[in-house]
């Protein structure tokens, strides 16, 4: 299958791993066929949550409109600077008064650095200039330093004010910008300022307290970002007059800079640096280096991985019911509650959970009229009786049991009310609805808990908090669906919430004003991801219509979605009676929400990748041009740690090529005379480039392998020891030998006793308390794994000797792990248990060796060798023994 290729589609990513130009000759185009991934976390296997693709434009190419982001490991960042000569970024962190050097089309952070001193930690303003120089300001100090690249303070003064937040240089001066628009102009040789600017904001007036955050000149305009003005960019000539305004649809925005390609715009809510080409008619052909453009292909995807980073809760699918004004009947609430074939037979489950919820309009009078919740709720009560029955039918027509779950809004009461007194009229209505509830005594319905329907919490709102402690008090949960820009929706967890559900507000409703942006779906898979928010899936009536932007728009959820990982999160559904619609027309649509509802929905375009034993791998084949470039980017919630990639080609001409070793944020690999050496990132290659974002000093494994191979040179893909090898390798437990940049596994090699050992400690995750006490295995390599294989009482030595480099032999490996499965309480008895050669085993290992064979680690043959119990085991029948003591088959 070939990857379907879209012309203009956003992107988010953290972790990036660089794989530019192709693999054949100018001739032919090359194939990427596959992809393994191999990445360990803590002591378990860790599945990146998305590995999604890009391939470099080639000249002549349409370039699309895009956006990906740089996750940074910054604590508090503020300020921003371009790398002198590069399209790398200087980032401040004023939790600890330091600096990060970051790579945003990388993706990675390639150094952090501090000022040699510093007098406080608000490290807010920086600014390059006067070669590698760097000026950093302090707020509230009011300090400016000027730093050697390396971090050296070599001059230090006094601004003209200690209330600056950012800063940039132009033209041999430092513009030192306040919240409030005002612009102090210094000179840095002198110290001295030059003249002091203020700006006026688009209406011709003053900017007020905190609407100022980002200056930066792109060469023609200076930009400064407006923070009340939905962190849009003012634009002004070079006399300080308003010229326009440029939207990058982005918020908390503290620092911005112009590439001559792209924004790179620093994101101080998400600690993130996000590359946005806004131009809409910025589609001309590609003019620049091809590995400045790239263009977004599509995604490999772990569903376990997917699964774990966005929450499942308790209820899988919550429908926004709006009964008031509504009218609920159990013919409204009958396609909802079960799927409906054209019949209107019940054939499955749709929603199992409601949220029953006033309309906005309604809301809003509640609101300032708190006297009508009590009227409210009685209609309430009488729609909740109509849906115990609906579920009972449900119940009876599926042959099923259980109860639906339902959720119960609560009104918003006015603030211009003093706290005490709206904190009284919401306890005074949980506490009636509670008593409510519990007095119908639902057969068919459990209440979950309160809905808090503003949609914002109004930073760290007093009632918002007490809400939630009355709730849990109650032994009640809260739910939550905050608007997409509000500022406490990634703090949900701090103000007491249980279940939030992230809105991507994507779809078209008439009278709002946000637009249409794909990358309202990639800030909701890392917020969702990073945070644990449910998802909410939108439409409305108007998908009934002959207007197909509105189907259209709709289906791009499902598309992301399952692409992105968050369509198998918990959902709330806001439709506003549009599935219901969707049935009464037969619309395939409703079935196709159905599918989504229930993890049944797919596209053929979409590759997801199934995880076993830690390897996520993809059949899908990738035909590039000669010429690309191809990215992969590796999105987590957490920080990843990859041990081993393996890309598989379709160039069965070469031998597999492997590299073994470590690298820095500012090295990639490259292929040079048919080997994957290490190399200074951007430098060339005979073919191939990878790049990777990898911990420090850690061990990495790369191999890029043809179809008919495996990375193994001397190990068929065909041999029948090929199973056991790679998931063994794979797992960590063992691996081959590099030689010249090729791996070698050396299936008929020996395996001494130390190497059996750190086998063993691998595989089981063992750990010695004690030092070794064997005489001839301490001070070595491998004497950390003889103490733990000894302790563990699996391996056992020759007296005060333990013989680590004595082969080790099929009778003694077989003993080991009958040994290590009775540990795990699997025994088998031996009556009657014959094996090939019985005669030669030793007294000591018998009973154990006939154990093995009756559990399946054997038969007649060791692995694939004829049982020779004196003679030592080759290394891949070995793996073959441990493969199946570990439950493989």
């Amino acid at each position: 299958m070939k990857a379907n290729i879209k012309t203009i589609a956003p992107l988010l990513l953290t972790t990036a791993l660089v794989w530019p130009t192709s693999l054949a000759s100018a001739q032919s185009a090359s194939t990427i066929t596959g992809l393994d991934i191999v990445t360990r976390q803590g002591d378990g296997y860790y599945h990146p949550q998305q590995v999604a693709i890009e391939r470099s434009l080639t000249p002549g190419e349409k370039r699309p409109e895009w956006i990906r982001y740089t996750d940074l490991s910054a604590k508090d960042v503020f300020g921003m600077a371009p790398v002198a000569g590069t399209n790398r970024v200087y980032v401040t962190d004023r939790s600890n008064a330091t600096i990060w050097e970051v790579d945003p089309d990388s993706g990675r952070e390639l150094r952090q650095f501090a000022p040699s001193t510093k007098p406080s930690n608000n490290l807010r303003g920086i600014a390059t200039g006067l070669g590698e120089d760097i000026f950093v300001y302090y707020n509230g100090d009011g300090t400016i330093q000027r730093l050697h690249k390396d971090g050296t303070v070599v001059d230090s003064w006094k601004a003209p004010t200690i209330y600056g937040h950012t800063m940039t240089y132009v033209d041999g001066y430092l513009y030192l910008m306040t919240d409030r628009g005002e612009i102090y102009v210094i000179n840095p040789t002198n110290h001295g300022l030059a003249r002091q600017i203020d700006v006026k904001n688009p209406a011709g007036g003053t900017f007020g307290v905190n609407a100022t955050f980002g200056i930066m000149n792109d060469g023609q305009y200076w930009n400064i970002v407006s923070a009340n003005d939905s962190a849009q960019i003012y634009r002004y000539d070079s006399n300080w007059n308003f010229h326009d305004k440029v939207n990058l649809k982005m918020w908390t925005m503290t620092g911005v800079i112009w590439n001559g390609r792209e924004y790179y715009a620093l994101n101080f809510d998400k600690r993130a640096v996000f590359t946005i080409r806004v131009q809409d008619d910025d589609v001309g052909a590609v003019d620049q280096a091809t590995t400045d453009h790239y263009q977004y292909i599509g995604n490999l995807m772990t569903t376990k991985r997917a699964s774990e980073a966005f929450p499942q809760f308790d209820e899988k699918n919550t429908l926004l019911l709006y009964n008031d004004p509504a009218r609920i009947t159990a013919d409204f609430l009958k396609p909802y509650a079960s799927y409906l074939d054209r019949s209107g037979k019940r054939v499955g489950n749709l929603f199992d959970s409601f949220l029953f919820l006033p309309k906005g309009p309604r809301s809003e009078y509640l609101s300032t009229h708190t006297d009508e919740w009590n009227t409210y709720l009685t209609k309430t009560i009488g729609d909740m009786k109509v849906l115990d029955q609906e579920w009972s039918d449900h119940n009876k027509d599926l042959k099923q049991t259980g109860k639906a779950k339902m959720w119960l809004s609560v009104p918003y009461p006015s603030a211009d009310l003093n706290l005490a007194t709206r904190q009284q009229i919401v306890h005074s209505y949980m506490d009636k609805a509670n008593q409510l509830i519990h007095d119908q005594g639902f057969k068919n319905l459990e209440f979950r808990g309160f809905y808090w329907h503003n949609e914002s919490a109004n930073h760290g709102d007093e009632l918002v908090i007490d809400f939630n402690e009355y709730v849990h008090a109650k032994g009640l949960l809260s739910m939550w669906i905050p608007y997409q820009t509000a500022g406490e929706a990634v703090n949900f967890k701090e103000l007491g919430f249980d279940e939030v559900f992230h809105q991507p507000n994507y779809y078209p409703f008439k009278g709002f004003s946000f637009p249409s942006n794909l990358n309202r779906f990639y800030n909701l898979t890392w917020t969702g991801a990073r945070y644990g928010k449910g998802v909410e899936l939108e439409l409305d009536p108007d998908i009934l219509g002959s207007d197909s932007t509105y189907r259209d728009h709709f289906k791009e959820y499902l598309h992301y979605g399952l692409a992105q990982g968050w369509l198998n999160a918990s959902t709330a559904f806001y439709e506003n009676s549009a599935i219901k619609g969707l049935y009464d027309k037969h619309d395939p649509l409703y079935d196709t929400i159905y599918q989504a509802l229930n993890g049944k929905y797919t596209e053929p375009n979409v590759n997801v990748l199934n995880s076993t034993a830690g390897i996520l791998s993809s059949s899908q084949s990738l035909t590039l041009p000669t010429t690309a470039k191809l990215r992969l980017n590796v999105l987590s919630d957490q920080p990843a740690n990859i041990q081993k990639v393996i890309v598989h080609t379709d160039d069965n001409s070469s031998s597999p090529m492997t590299y073994i070793g470590t690298l820095r944020a500012d090295e990639e690999l490259a292929v040079h005379g048919g080997k994957l050496v290490k190399q200074e990132l951007g430098g060339g290659s005979d073919s191939l480039q990878l790049g990777f974002n990898v911990t420090l000093n850690t061990q990495l494994q790369v191999s890029v392998v043809p179809n008919n191979q495996t990375p193994f040179v001397d190990v068929a893909k065909g041999s029948p020891a090929v199973q056991s090898i790679m998931d063994l390798s794979n797992r960590g437990i063992l691996n081959g030998m590099l030689e010249g940049g090729q791996l070698k596994f050396l299936p008929d090699g020996q395996i001494t006793r130390a190497q059996f050992a750190v086998m063993l400690t691998n595989a089981y995750s063992l750990k010695a308390n004690n030092p070794v006490t064997f005489t001839d295995s301490a001070d070595s390599w491998f004497t950390p794994y003889v103490a733990a294989v000894a302790e563990s009482g699996y391996m056992q030595g020759y007296g005060s000797t333990f013989g680590p480099e004595d082969p080790i032999t099929q009778e003694q490996v077989a003993a080991i792990m009958v040994r290590v499965l009775n540990r795990q309480n699997q025994t088998a008895k031996t009556d009657g248990v014959t094996i090939a050669n019985q005669d030669q085993i030793s007294n000591w290992a018998l009973q154990q060796v006939l154990e093995g064979k009756k559990l399946g680690l054997y038969t007649d043959s060791f692995g694939f060798t004829g049982f020779a119990p004196q003679l030592p085991a080759k290394r891949a029948d070995v793996a073959n023994v441990l493969f199946k003591a570990l439950g493989g088959k």
